[in-house]
């Protein structure tokens, strides 16, 4: 960014600034999307490791279970 001022030095100060303020917006928008998702997709990573480990619990007692009727009987 800093480059790209000292290659603008001949501007006047009002087209500085608007240039300023433009690239602070633009990242004031490119900033909060990405942030929320993250944060997000932790949440949904945690559910989806949360129910993997529930269904192979459940897959493991079910096996066993099968498996301990099939030798009863």
């Amino acid at each position: 960014m800093n480059a790209f001022f000292k290659t603008c030095h001949d501007l006047p100060e009002s087209a500085k600034e608007y240039i300023k303020a433009r690239i602070n917006l633009f990242k004031k928008m490119v900033a909060k999307p990405v942030a929320l998702p993250k944060r997000n997709m932790s949440i949904v990573r945690k559910g989806i490791s949360f129910f993997g480990v529930l269904t192979s619990v459940f897959t493991a007692y079910n096996l066993f279970r099968s498996s301990s009727t099939e030798s009863i009987l």
